[in-house]
């Protein structure tokens, strides 16, 4: 008959939760990082797509709607920028539409984000493509567009 004795077990146990600890660690770390990417792509794809702001009725909802993706001097430039436009009489014919999207830098509360995006004229049924690249920030748990910039290519 084997004789284990405590120590026995108590090195077993300390063996095997330092081999079961770090890939605990490490799952939860892909799981959060996971949960960031699914939080990133919603905003980037609601920045894009979400032309909710087109029926606002003051300047002060606008902001509201936008501040779900944007935050700081450039939420407030595109609030502004947009209660304008609502303010003049004109057409709107075009709906964007998020085509890809690649994290191409992440850490705890930043991230850079490249995107591609199509315009399509619902009139006309032409479409632009065109590129962004987003800058995010995570404050108080939340991503938000800082900083983006856009190329935009001819017709495809």
């Amino acid at each position: 008959m084997i004789r284990i004795k405590k120590v026995h077990i108590i090195i077993l146990l300390i063996l095997a939760s330092t081999a079961i600890y770090p890939a605990v660690i490490e799952n939860s770390r892909c799981a959060a990082d996971q949960g960031d990417m699914k939080e990133i792509r919603a905003v980037i794809k609601g920045a894009v797509e979400d032309d909710s702001w087109l029926y606002a009725g003051d300047a002060d909802y606008i902001e509201k709607i936008l501040g779900n993706y944007y935050e700081g001097q450039l939420l407030k430039k595109l609030s502004r920028d947009a209660w304008e436009f609502k303010k003049k009489n004109t057409d709107w014919y075009s709906r964007a539409v998020l085509v890809s999207i690649n994290v191409k830098q992440q850490n705890n509360n930043q991230a850079t984000v490249m995107a591609v995006i199509d315009v399509e004229d619902c009139t006309t049924e032409g479409r632009q493509r065109g590129s962004a690249v987003y800058h995010i920030s995570k404050e108080s748990g939340k991503w938000r567009i800082f900083n983006v910039s856009y190329m935009w290519n001819a017709e495809v």
